[in-house]
């Protein structure tokens, strides 16, 4: 999945996945800074709903974090076989963007709010191919999202112009690589103006 992004210039987070309390202290160790421990389980699309985030774990105390995530889990009636760990990422402004496909319309690029709040908000738009940067700077003003990102209530406009480009990197490769049924990157986190963006967690599925 990380290849296949990373040759069209989406770049996730860095992790490495963990199958016990000691894997995920040297994982977290090796980064040398606050992590995020999650549950590494496919069939789990929303992870928070069954208690399978850990947020701002500090790598002395990432084993513990991974028992504790595994009771979480069990609490659910899942079980724990592998977690990842990733690096916590500056704050910003959470947002989702991805690909979809549409039986009339073929594939589509998709923006809007995201996080844990991303349903709930619905506020998600679509463009078809192929996008231009006109498509991909309108489709983020039509959203909600649009007004955190320039800037709520004295905070910093965030880098829209980073957004933009990931936005026609997801529209180049899903003419590319039409075997591409779907990409889900949410939460992307949008830093200040000028400091990119943040792409936590991703989901890829091919056609058959």
């Amino acid at each position: 999945m990380a290849r296949l992004l990373g040759a069209a210039g989406i770049v996730v987070a860095p992790s490495r996945l963990a199958h016990s309390p000691e894997e995920a202290a040297v994982a977290a160790a090796a980064f040398d800074r606050p992590v995020a421990i999650k549950v590494a389980e496919p069939a789990i699309l929303h992870k928070s709903d069954v208690g399978g985030v850990l947020l701002n774990i500090e790598p002395d105390k990432a084993a513990s974090a991974y028992i504790r995530l595994d009771e979480r889990l069990s609490a659910h009636g899942v079980a724990l076989a592998a977690a990842s760990v990733t690096p916590m990422a500056p704050r910003g402004v959470e947002v989702i963007a991805g690909i979809t496909n549409d039986p009339v319309f073929g594939p589509l690029v998709a923006f809007g709010s995201g996080g844990v709040l991303v349903e709930l908000l619905d506020d998600v738009v679509f463009r078809v191919l192929p996008m231009t940067d006109h498509d991909a700077a309108t489709m983020i003003r039509e959203t909600r999202a649009y007004r955190l990102l320039k800037g709520f209530r004295g905070s910093a406009p965030a880098d829209v112009a980073a957004l933009e480009c990931l936005l026609l990197a997801l529209g180049a490769l899903a003419e590319a690589a039409p075997r591409i049924a779907e990409v889900d990157l949410n939460p992307v986190v949008v830093h200040q103006e000028g400091a990119g963006v943040s792409l936590i967690d991703a989901r890829v599925r091919l056609s058959e």
